[in-house]
């Protein structure tokens, strides 16, 4: 991932580089200007339903049109609004064209009325790490989200309403010390698997991978686990072929490399695919045809033909951080440039066009009125992201309040959502408690 960038899949501890880093991150972008939101801007994921497409961003998610994704139509939604922790980089994904789920280290959470309206998906669910979610292929309403406590049970949470209830899918996941990954089948809403790891707390020793496997919709689980090569300390479930379910490819990730391996046994056992630098991304084409590799480092842009049997690298000046097919059409999070942040494809990769510049194509307003979860906190954090991106301030007035009559005064504080940039020291103290509970490195 870029310079300063944590995220979920990411295990192991917290050494004197990462601490160096962290107040790099803290305090300079990408040409060391400082940056308010404390993390150079880019996008982490990008989901869609619909028409509607959804891009989570270092500063936030931005939501519009994937059919018309044109400058200025782009509605910014801060991430204090959504529960979201700065340093976490949520894959927020849709359940249907109305409801957002974030997964996040504070829970799971809801959006609704069009993004403008956040709240904690379940009691179960709050303050309790979800790394993960998923929606079934077959119906939109129903989907999963996987919970990830330290030294505690964990479980797959499912919904059949759209989000509107939560309840266990069935028995509990015992046997990893994290869970980071949970996929369904496109070919089998029944069929689910679920990675988790239990990493070495000695430098020399041996981890563990561990893949589940249910047929029943999360209701009982089989488990399979596999040792990890020496100084491996992450394992995520990657995709599931579209037309067959017993067809897996999974990760293996170290500070070094990404090995990307293969089961056609439904995760009972695996075979090496390829090894690169860092592998970040992988999605595979509806039809089943194509698979796309990316991932941050020197990995570029991988394709296979073969159903991910074998990947040619096709793209060395592109790092994509996700990769999501909307239809026929390949989006991905980077650009060939360091100003294009979000870009797509027509040809499975090939060739590339941009779809997004942060500084010259987003207005950074409040979308939602002022009795919106969004329109009551997101005020506050306008003027330091548009400071980001060197837009003038608002000129919010007392009878021009923006979006809603009763907007917060944008230097107000209540929301927790203060405008002025945080201190080291604090950020570092934050920094240090989530990467130790966490269990996160860099890689």
């Amino acid at each position: 991932m870029p310079p300063g960038s944590l995220g979920p899949g990411r295990p192991a501890g917290l050494g004197g580089a990462v601490v160096a880093l962290a107040l790099t991150a803290v305090w300079l972008g990408p040409s060391g200007a400082a940056l308010a939101h404390s993390r150079p801007s880019f996008a982490t994921n990008i989901s869609a339903s619909g028409s509607k497409v959804a891009i989570q961003t270092t500063f936030g998610l931005l939501v519009g049109r994937w059919t018309d994704p044109t400058p200025g139509s782009w509605r910014w939604i801060c991430p204090q609004a959504m529960g979201s922790i700065d340093i976490e980089d949520p894959a927020t994904f849709y359940v249907d064209d109305e409801t957002l789920l974030m997964p996040g280290f504070n829970g799971l959470t809801v959006g609704t009325n069009d993004a403008c309206d956040w709240l904690p998906a379940a009691e179960d669910l709050e303050n309790v790490p979800v790394f993960s979610g998923a929606r079934s292929p077959v119906d939109e309403r129903v989907a999963y989200a996987l919970t990830s406590r330290p030294r505690s049970s964990n479980a797959v949470f499912t919904t059949g309403d759209g989000g509107l209830t939560w309840s266990p899918a069935g028995t509990e996941l015992t046997g990893a010390a994290r869970y980071d990954s949970v996929v369904v089948a496109p070919s089998d809403d029944l069929r689910l698997y679920v990675g988790g790891s239990s990493v070495s707390s000695n430098p020399s020793g041996m981890s563990t991978a561990f893949v589940f496997r249910s047929e029943d919709g999360g209701a009982t689980w089989t488990t399979t686990s596999t040792s990890m090569r020496l100084g491996e300390r992450a394992f995520r479930i990657r995709a599931v072929d579209p037309r067959d379910p017993n067809h897996v490819l999974a990760s293996f990730g170290s500070a070094f490399s990404g090995r990307l391996v293969a089961s056609t046994d439904g995760g009972r056992s695996f075979q090496d695919v390829i090894e690169v630098s860092s592998i970040d991304a992988l999605q595979w084409r509806p039809d089943g045809d194509v698979v796309v590799l990316s991932g941050a480092n020197e990995t570029g842009i991988w394709r296979s033909r073969d159903g991910g049997l074998s990947f040619l690298r096709i793209r060395e000046d592109l790092h994509a951080l996700c990769l999501t097919y909307i239809g026929t059409e390949l989006w991905a999070c980077g650009g060939i440039d360091d100003e294009t942040q979000v870009t797509r494809s027509f040809d499975d990769g090939e060739t590339w066009s941009p779809v997004m510049v942060f500084e010259t194509d987003l207005d950074v307003v409040v979308p939602c009125g002022a009795d919106t979860t969004v329109g009551a906190i997101c005020p506050a954090a306008v003027d330091e992201l548009r400071d980001d991106f060197d837009l003038p301030p608002l000129d919010v007035g007392p009878e021009d309040p923006g979006p809603g009559e009763d907007a917060p005064d944008p230097g107000a504080n209540d929301s927790g959502c203060s405008s002025s940039a945080p201190s080291s020291f604090v950020w570092l103290l934050l920094l240090g408690t989530f990467v130790q509970r966490r269990g996160w490195t860099l890689s």
